[in-house]
């Protein structure tokens, strides 16, 4: 998945398009003496990871994504999908990654509630649902023409540029096509945490005069309250200390009130995971007329992308455009089925591809359209590592 970052002034938000495939700010390099285990390669390193499920009707797309900026919580994307049906959005698993990210594993290796059924309409877009997951805001929306789309964004929060008309009207110039609208909102569960140690940061601030004498906790005080950013001021609070004093200890001092880290633990570890790619997944059912998986839109961005996608069908699969390739695929079993029953509905017999892509934005001419994959009859569904999985060595050193 695509992220696409515009920035639209300081106080403006900060929208990135779900674009299919994410930046790849931080690329695998491998010299001698250390290489990626598969986990590594394929859990832990994408910024974007899907599965897309086909049964021939209808195709299940789970979607985890990292965020790599600043301002978190401030950040929305959409996701074109098409479809003959309104697509349903439910929360997912991260053990579908895992489970599957183990199965394929090489052999040589070592190692919401619902806020249904919104009234505001016109012409050209139409809100079908609107719902609440986790920390994502959920909009699913039908739109006629790029403007009003953009229009409707605009108004509703997602602020972006124009430019992006002429790429979505090729998405909805092909019919049936539904654009889902999701946007971070960590007041969704942590309202209460977040008001908390935002109050707390501007107290010590406005009362740093008062402490001008003592240059120690002046100074400590100018610097935790130096930006108001919710990241920064929460790892100030779990981790800084200053000639001998910690934050807590500090907050005692200045505001007489005693603060104990824990009680925000959770909301730095929902930080954390939507930096590392392991927030809560979404998942997509939706009727198109064919498997595929919107890419073409993430030409837009200017920087590298590495993308994994996962497919489950009757048999392995490809690329009909040719843009994602194959790097392995596997016989689905009946331990796999079982392990994964809760979240994905798996047949013994099916088989999981795993295809990825790699390398500039520019490349991505087309969405990607899955189809079986041509073969020699005597060929086996176990491929060749690509250039990013490398078999796992012991450093020499």
């Amino acid at each position: 998945m695509r992220l696409v970052k515009i920035m639209t002034g300081r106080s403006g938000l900060r929208v990135i398009f779900l674009l299919f495939f994410g930046f790849c700010f931080l690329k695998p390099l491998y010299a001698d003496g250390i290489y990626f285990s598969d986990e590594d390669l394929h859990l832990n390193m994408p910024d974007q990871k899907a599965v897309v499920s086909w049964d021939g009707q209808v195709e299940t797309m789970i979607i985890s994504s990292s965020v790599r900026s600043g301002g978190i919580s401030n950040i929305a994307w959409v996701i074109p999908l098409e479809s003959s049906v309104k697509p349903e959005v439910t929360e997912s698993n991260m053990e579908v990654f895992k489970e599957l990210t183990r199965y394929l594993a090489k052999s040589f290796l070592n190692y919401g509630e619902e806020e249904k059924n919104s009234t505001w309409e016109s012409d050209a877009v139409e809100v079908l649902e609107t719902k609440k997951i986790d920390i994502f805001d959920i909009a699913v929306l039908k739109a006629d023409n790029s403007s009003a789309l953009i229009n409707w964004l605009n108004g509703n929060g997602y602020k972006f540029s124009e430019s992006f008309e002429p790429m979505f009207d090729k998405y909805v110039s092909k019919g049936n096509l539904y654009f889902v609208a999701v946007k971070i909102d960590l007041k969704n569960r942590f309202s209460r945490e977040i008001a908390e140690v935002n109050d707390m940061f501007d107290r010590l601030a406005e009362n740093r005069k008062k402490f001008s004498s003592d240059k120690k906790i002046y100074h400590f005080i100018g610097f935790i309250t130096q930006s108001n950013d919710l990241e920064w001021r929460l790892s100030q609070l779990c981790c800084t200390g200053m000639h001998g004093i910690t934050v807590p200890e500090l907050i005692k001092i200045v505001l007489n009130t005693d603060v104990s880290f824990e009680k925000y633990r959770p909301l730095q570890k929902a930080l954390n995971n939507l930096k590392s790619g392991a927030s809560v997944p979404l998942e997509f059912k939706f009727k198109p007329s064919q498997p595929y998986y919107p890419l073409q839109i993430s030409s837009l961005a200017s920087s590298g992308i590495t993308v994994d996608v996962y497919v489950i069908d009757a048999y392995p699969v490809e690329d009909a455009n040719g843009i994602l390739k194959v790097g392995r695929s596997k016989s689905i079993s009946q331990e796999l089925v079982d392990s994964l029953a809760n979240y994905i509905r798996l047949s013994k017999g099916q088989y999981v591809t795993r295809l990825s892509y790699s390398g500039s934005a520019a490349g991505l001419s087309s969405d990607a359209v899955f189809k079986k994959k041509t073969s020699n009859s005597n060929e086996k569904y176990s491929f060749e590592p690509s250039s990013l999985e490398k078999p796992f060595r012991k450093n020499k050193f």
